[in-house]
C-alpha cells in the first residue's frame, strides 16, 4: 500500500481528485483567488522557460573549448538579428488577447 501512494502517478491522481472535490464545495470568492494565482504563476513560467533554455544553451556553448565548432556557435548566439527576432516573438506571445 505504501508503494502505491509513493508513485508520482498515484499522487497526481489523488491531487486531481482532491482538487475536483474542493472545486465543488468551495465558494466563488475562493475560486477567484485560485484562478488568479494560477494565471500569475502560468505567466511567470511562460516567461521564464525560454530564458532558462537560452541560459542552458549559452552555458553549454561557453563550456565548449576551442574545437572550432564553438566559435561558429558563439557567433550565431551573438547575432543581433536572432536576438531581435526572439524578442519580437516574446512580445507577440505575451501581448494581450482582445
Amino acid at each position: 500500500m505504501k508503494k502505491l501512494f509513493s508513485s508520482t502517478i498515484s499522487k497526481l491522481i489523488i491531487a486531481v481528485i482532491i482538487g475536483i472535490l474542493l472545486g465543488l464545495i468551495a465558494n466563488e470568492g475562493f475560486m477567484n483567488i485560485v484562478v488568479t494565482v494560477k494565471y500569475i504563476l502560468g505567466q511567470i513560467i511562460f516567461f521564464m522557460v525560454p530564458l532558462i533554455i537560452l541560459g542552458f544553451v549559452s552555458y553549454s556553448i561557453a563550456k565548449m573549448k576551442d574545437n572550432g565548432v564553438s566559435s561558429r556557435y558563439r557567433l550565431s548566439v551573438l547575432d543581433r538579428g536572432r536576438i531581435l527576432r526572439y524578442g519580437n516573438g516574446l512580445h507577440a506571445d505575451t501581448s494581450p488577447i482582445h
